[in-house]
């Protein structure tokens, strides 16, 4: 496995960044203030100033049952880092158990 350019605390910053960003355009997309395209926008913007600068990428699926799937790579890596999947339909949000998961220290319990 290859090792990734950042300290484990600094990629899983990356990781809460990006998915409070997903969440956020979820939310946007499902209630209808942000259409199709200027979800996408977000999502290639997203990987531009977030991802690449770091040697990531962000891919998106779907699944038979109709989750997308945004996982983010090393370039030329298949295993992600991390992966986020909702439910266009709903909005409905869940974080997949990934690697790069840190507690947030600010959010630990006492």
């Amino acid at each position: 496995m290859l090792e990734h350019p950042l300290s484990n605390a600094h990629l899983a910053r990356l990781c809460r960044e990006i998915e409070a960003t997903l969440l956020t355009v979820t939310q946007a997309h499902t209630s209808g203030i942000l259409g199709e395209q200027g979800f996408v926008e977000v999502l290639l913007r997203l990987e531009e100033e977030k991802a690449a600068p770091f040697g990531f990428v962000l891919t998106a699926s779907n699944t038979y049952d109709d989750w997308t799937v945004v996982a983010l790579r090393m370039k030329g890596v298949s295993e992600p880092c991390a992966s986020f999947e909702f439910l266009p339909s709903t909005g409905e949000f869940r974080t997949v158990g990934v690697a790069c998961r840190e507690p947030d220290p600010q959010h630990t319990a006492a």
